[in-house]
């Protein structure tokens, strides 16, 4: 887990017992229960913290490879004349594509 996601969580669990805590003063039973219940289903606002950072992640990556194919497609562009060249430019262009198929993917698989 990183750092800015702990960061979250410290945060998430801290708001909430200071509220149980007003809740506490101001007498409020049911607003106590109802903080208690949030609380215990920090696991699931976890994984979803953690599934949220790991999309923005892997959109990051799909962004840096989406800029070393533009990058790629200027380099065929002014190297058109030279064939052994545009032939490791396309090798290139391949495999950034299929790392980019294998990106999508595990965006798919991470829950919204």
């Amino acid at each position: 887990m990183n750092m800015i996601v702990n960061q979250q969580i410290e945060a998430w669990i801290n708001d909430h017992l200071d509220l149980y805590n007003y809740a506490i003063q101001k007498g409020d039973t049911a607003w106590q229960q109802s903080i208690l219940l949030q609380l215990s289903r920090k696991d699931e606002y976890v994984q979803a913290l953690q599934e949220k950072q790991l999309k923005r992640e892997l959109w990051g990556q799909f962004d840096l490879i989406n800029q070393k194919l533009l990058g790629l497609f200027d380099e065929m562009r002014s190297h058109s004349q030279n064939q052994t060249y545009m032939k490791s430019i396309q090798l290139q262009m391949w495999e950034l594509k299929r790392q980019r198929l294998e990106i999508v993917k595990q965006i798919k698989s991470v829950n919204p």
